[in-house]
């Protein structure tokens, strides 16, 4: 086991000593400088670290000794170190090509925005033009509304007027029938209980009292009605006839002044139902207005947020694109650089032969 652990101590001691000397060689060239630096930045999945630094480790003594003096392993290290660095230039350039297509889909992008936001702001108009006619129609329904009101208030109070003495007539009419046929009848039955004749006494009074009959009628009356139909006298029965008679006239007096009156009345109700369909359509319309306002109100909204939503992902597009060609031209620059300083150094670094040397000294 002795040996073995010697052997990983050889070899961690020469890598050691190796970092040291290409840490010496590196502060004081450049050039050494330039090809780590382009070492570094070779992806660990292609590069491990282990690998990278081992690499590294023997890269001042193989790269700066003449490609025409270099051993077989000095030759392959500068052989790998090729092969990373074409890696890494390979991965800048994809980088950039990644940069490109991204670029040209923000791009491209860009107008079918600007398209969508000319659609949104045309949209706009024609709803705030809607929102603006549907405010006009509402008010002008709010005007027939309150226009159609008058006409029907009109057409009420002419009805009300009108048909005031008609109700009263019909009324009386009503009572005069009732006290004929109901209250008169029951009085002029013997059958008629006493209490009940009582009742029906009294509302035909009210009803002669309310009349302008012969005052010897009026006053006769009371006596002859308290009577039971049986003990009534020829005088009483003579009394009740011209009562009945009275009645009968005065009933059909009043059928006459509603017949007369029928064709006015009708009329007076024609014009109130009109009004009152006129009214109600009215408002009706006026509903239907207010909605269609309320409607056209929420769509403009709507279509004023589909404007900023457009404008803010043009807002959102620009800075993409601003930042995507950043990435762009800055991966451009760092490859321009990579290969103008780093993959340069090393080529000249790999192509150098010992003449290159003699040529230097000599000069």
């Amino acid at each position: 086991m002795a040996p073995i652990t010697a052997a990983k101590r050889v070899v961690k001691r020469g890598a050691s000593d190796a970092k040291e000397l290409t840490a010496k060689k590196q502060k004081a060239d450049p050039q050494l400088q330039a090809v780590i630096d382009a070492m570094q930045a070779a992806d660990e999945a292609s590069l491990p670290l282990q690998c990278r630094d081992m690499l590294l480790a023997m890269l001042s003594e193989s790269l700066f000794v003449a490609s025409d003096q270099r051993s077989a392993s000095q030759a392959r290290v500068v052989e790998m170190v090729e092969q990373t660095l074409t890696a890494v230039q390979a991965d800048y350039q994809k980088m950039i090509e990644v940069e490109d297509g991204r670029v040209s889909t923000i791009e491209g992008a860009k107008a079918e925005l600007a398209r969508k936001a000319d659609e949104a702001e045309t949209v706009k108009g024609q709803s705030q033009q809607e929102a603006a006619a549907k405010k006009a129609a509402a008010a002008a329904a709010q005007e027939a509304k309150t226009s159609a009101a008058e006409p029907l208030n009109s057409a009420l109070s002419i009805q009300k007027e009108g048909d005031a003495s008609l109700n009263e007539c019909e009324a009386m009419q009503q009572e005069l029938q009732k006290a004929l046929e109901e209250h008169l009848g029951a009085l002029c039955d013997a059958t008629t209980d006493a209490v009940v004749a009582t009742l029906h006494r009294e509302a035909i009074l009210r009803v002669v009292g309310s009349l302008e009959f012969d005052q010897s009628l009026q006053m006769s009356l009371p006596g002859i009605l308290a009577k039971q139909a049986g003990e009534r006298g020829d005088f009483d029965l003579l009394v009740l006839e011209q009562l009945k008679k009275l009645l009968s006239d005065k009933i059909a007096a009043h059928a006459a002044t509603l017949e007369a009156g029928a064709e006015g009345k009708a009329a007076r109700a024609d014009a109130v139902e009109k009004a009152s369909k006129a009214s109600e359509d009215a408002t009706a319309a006026l509903k239907n207005a207010k909605d269609e306002e309320i409607d056209a109100d929420i769509a403009q909204q709507n279509a004023a947020c589909a404007v900023d939503t457009a404008k803010a992902a043009i807002a959102d597009n620009e800075k993409e694109l601003k930042d995507a060609v950043l990435l762009q031209e800055t991966g451009k620059a760092t490859l321009e650089l990579f290969r103008n300083h780093n993959l340069a150094t090393f080529m000249k670094l790999r192509n150098k032969v010992s003449t290159d040397e003699a040529a230097v000294a000599g000069a």
